[in-house]
């Protein structure tokens, strides 16, 4: 999983200034030792809430691959990302891949979620070496050749 390099120093760097901040408070009045005590009870309550939060936008974090644009396009002509065979033709989940079609997908592509059924289309389309012929024979969708 790739994480943005500016986003992941933008939050380090604020959980290192809480930190420092909670350690060196010389800038707090010291003559309001009650005042002191709640700053400092504020800082450490507002660095675990950061540090909570980037824990929680990184689980959330979903990295699509580069052709994304693609693969919704021919999304938007094939079934939902958990179809069950809806046609019935032996072709399973969004993109609708067959039985051990492979690339990284389980054996039927509708228990997978979007993320691993694009990133199984984005390997085979890579091991094909990004031909459109290989593509069109997948699926027949010319509309969709503008995002290759």
């Amino acid at each position: 999983m790739v994480i943005p390099r500016k986003a992941t120093l933008t939050l380090a760097q604020t959980i290192k200034w809480q930190r420092r901040i909670i350690r060196h408070d010389h800038w707090v009045i010291r003559t309001a030792k009650r005042h002191k005590i709640d700053i400092v009870r504020w800082h450490k309550a507002q660095l675990i809430w950061t540090t909570k939060e980037l824990k929680q936008s990184l689980a959330r974090l979903v990295i699509f691959p580069a052709h994304h644009a693609l693969w919704m396009c021919i999304h938007s002509h094939e079934g939902d990302w958990d179809d069950n065979d809806s046609g019935g033709n032996g072709h399973y989940g969004g993109l609708q891949m067959h039985p051990g079609w492979g690339y990284g997908t389980s054996y039927y592509a509708n228990q997978d979620s979007q993320a691993v059924q694009e990133r199984a289309a984005e390997n085979g389309y890579a091991a094909s070496n990004y031909s459109k012929v290989w593509l069109m024979g997948q699926w027949y969708h010319p509309e969709c050749l503008i995002y290759s």
